[in-house]
């Protein structure tokens, strides 16, 4: 009776120790970046969850043509601008697709006899939207503090009218926007974005901008 007492404690013995590196691996991959909250940073085997985030800038536009005519008697450099802006993302991995919606007004008057006093133009832009997660797609970073976002967007345009105050006009055009993040708290960041638009004008104009905007943003992953 003893020396079977003792064969089954070796059994069990050696049982145990056979199993003991895959219980160990176990544990270290629930410590994976998104499953467990741990450090390492890459979350090979999940998609990371929706992601809410939003804006907050401002910026400056420099125009590539200059209508000199005196209904606009443009500048090269276009007015100051605000942006507010928010954008959601869906569970993905090295690409998230997305869609947001922004709303600018210049701070700053247009000059000429007939251009915008401050705050008197006012843009909505809904836009799809790409958000590249660098942590996901270069080797050596394992936070997710780096992003490249890219966007199209088509901008609804109202503010005075030229040359007459009273009326307000309409206008829209298309808006293509590069951006990168980088996030120095888990939710928390700056970012700096270069934009190209071309909005279309009164007389069958068409206006080329390049605009330059940096400012905060706010990162916010719905977990399930």
């Amino acid at each position: 009776m003893q020396r079977r007492t003792s064969l089954a404690c070796i059994a069990v013995l050696a049982i145990g120790l056979a199993t003991a590196p895959s219980s160990a691996a176990a544990q270290d991959e629930g410590y994976a970046w998104g499953e467990g909250g741990g450090s390492t940073g890459r979350a090979t085997s999940s998609d990371d969850p929706l992601r809410i985030m939003a804006y907050l800038g401002g910026g400056l536009g420099f125009r590539l043509l200059a209508n000199l005519d005196p209904l606009f008697d443009h500048t090269f450099l276009a007015p100051a601008y605000l942006d507010l802006g928010a954008a959601v993302y869906l569970p993905g991995r090295e690409l998230r697709h997305g869609v947001g919606l922004y709303l600018s007004t210049n701070l700053s008057a247009d000059n000429g006899s007939n251009g915008q006093a401050p705050l008197s133009q006012w843009s909505i832009t809904p836009s799809y939207q790409l958000l590249l997660p660098l942590w996901r797609l270069l080797d050596g970073m394992d936070r997710d503090e780096l992003q490249v976002q890219l966007r199209f967007g088509i901008p609804l345009v109202f503010g005075q009218g030229l040359g007459d105050r009273a009326r307000v006009d309409f206008t829209l055009g298309v808006e293509l926007a590069a951006a990168i993040h980088y996030k120095f708290l888990a939710g928390f960041g700056v970012y700096a974005e270069a934009q190209l638009d071309v909005y279309g004008g009164i007389a069958d104009t068409v206006h080329p901008i390049i605009a330059v905007d940096a400012g905060f943003l706010i990162d916010y992953e719905v977990l399930p």
